[in-house]
């Protein structure tokens, strides 16, 4: 006698709803090399993605994973707005687990000694109402030079889907300041304690 599955849909409404119980609080290391604190690498880590609108979107597919060039957006709480067309290849794969990652590479300058990229590890999220709207303005307003229907604001943009990654953890990697990355970690607390 086995145990009836839920279809997953409803494993995700389930992990969606128990996630809406739950805030982030705060960003921690534990990075002994580097002499700049927690508040400083966060600093850097929201240069990087100020600075950069393109990514490699990972995704889970059957036994192994898909990677997809994609623009982002970047909210001030460091999570990334991916906004695609309804049938895309990723868009199902993130509907099917909401596990993924993003990297994201700035090419080397000058001599190309110095290497900078990010690694952004979490679970998406689909926004709605009021968060929808930010997320979508936060990607318009940096894939505007890119993608047709951004710059004509986020109208066009309404019908695709919107999923947001929520980090849980971000690999950073400045050779400038170490040969390591650097690994930031996010807490959570469950707000019904």
């Amino acid at each position: 006698p086995g145990r009836a599955l839920l279809p997953l849909g409803k494993h995700q409404e389930l992990r969606e709803r128990a996630m809406d119980k739950v805030i982030a609080t705060s960003w921690t290391t534990d990075s002994e090399d580097v002499d700049l604190g927690t508040e400083d690498l966060l600093a850097r880590v929201r240069s990087v993605l100020d600075g950069e609108d393109m990514c490699v979107l990972g995704t889970l597919e059957g036994c192994g994973s898909r990677l997809t060039p994609c623009f982002f957006g970047a909210l001030r709480d460091l999570g990334l707005v991916f906004v695609s067309s309804r049938g895309s290849r990723h868009v199902r794969n993130m509907e099917a687990d909401r596990r993924c990652s993003a990297l994201v590479v700035i090419p080397p300058a000058g001599d190309g000694s110095r290497l900078v990229s990010l690694q952004v590890i979490g679970r998406v999220c689909e926004p709605r109402g009021r968060r929808r709207l930010a997320a979508l303005r936060a990607f318009a307003g940096r894939a505007a030079s890119h993608l047709p229907a951004a710059a004509s604001g986020i109208s066009k943009l309404m019908d695709k889907r919107v999923f947001v990654l929520e980090p849980d953890r971000i690999e950073f990697l400045d050779t400038g300041l170490s040969r390591e990355s650097i690994v930031l970690r996010r807490g959570w607390q469950d707000m019904e304690r």
